[in-house]
């Protein structure tokens, strides 16, 4: 875990709240959408990154992208900003500039802001640096608008129907843990049509979208 801070009134001015940085190595690309809650929109993006770093295989996020998760974030009002570290240079940010934190400028930041986070009802999402949390606290964030694909509980019901109900490789009837997958993904212009769709257990179809399992065209399912 890392602690940052962020800046207000351009790079060098002081610290208008804090937060702790998860993760600062990267993950798997693939992993990072997932984290990110928004794995549509997020696997597009792996897919232009691939074809930008020049990777002809398959899309199955193998790869580590900079994925910084991002805890606990403290916003301070303008009378409690923090002062930068002393040498922090007028110029601006400096990448990969780090301070340690037992001692000199590191330490008085870091003590300055957990002074001022402390020192109101703020909520943090990180439950063992704050273990006491209010029983009434925001559990949830904004609501979110998203935009449903069209005829997908048809096209499910519709695949389910033509499989019987069963999974495609494994034969499994359970209900709730079979989905209908699209074998031309929908979001590179496959249409929701029996043909084009196979009835998987849930964790197969996982692999099956991320490029770890496919189906030949004399319907062989291969690993």
């Amino acid at each position: 875990m890392h602690v940052g801070t962020m800046a207000d009134g351009g790079s060098s001015g002081p610290a208008a709240g804090s937060l702790f940085a998860l993760n600062p190595d990267g993950s798997p690309s693939e992993t990072c959408a997932e984290a990110g809650g928004a794995r549509t929109s997020a696997q597009n993006g792996q897919h232009g990154l691939i074809r930008l770093r020049g990777e002809g295989g398959s899309p199955t996020g193998d790869f580590k992208i900079g994925c910084i998760m991002v805890a606990a974030p403290v916003f301070f009002g303008p009378d409690e900003w923090v002062a930068p570290p002393a040498d922090w240079p007028a110029a601006g940010v400096q990448q990969g500039k780090t301070y340690p934190l037992d001692h000199g400028e590191g330490e008085r930041v870091l003590r300055d802001c957990m002074e001022r986070a402390n020192s109101a009802s703020r909520y943090w999402n990180v439950d063992r640096l704050l273990p006491s949390l209010s029983e009434d606290a925001a559990r949830y964030g904004t609501p979110l608008l998203v935009q449903p694909r069209l005829g997908q509980g048809l096209f499910s019901l519709a695949v389910r129907d033509a499989y019987a109900g069963a999974c495609a490789v494994t034969g499994e009837h359970s209900s709730p843990v079979l989905e209908a997958a699209h074998i031309v993904p929908y979001g590179r212009g496959g249409e929701h049509r029996v043909d084009n769709g196979v009835l998987l257990r849930s964790d197969l179809h996982r692999l099956f979208d991320r490029g770890y399992v496919t189906v030949t065209p004399d319907y062989v399912c291969r690993f």
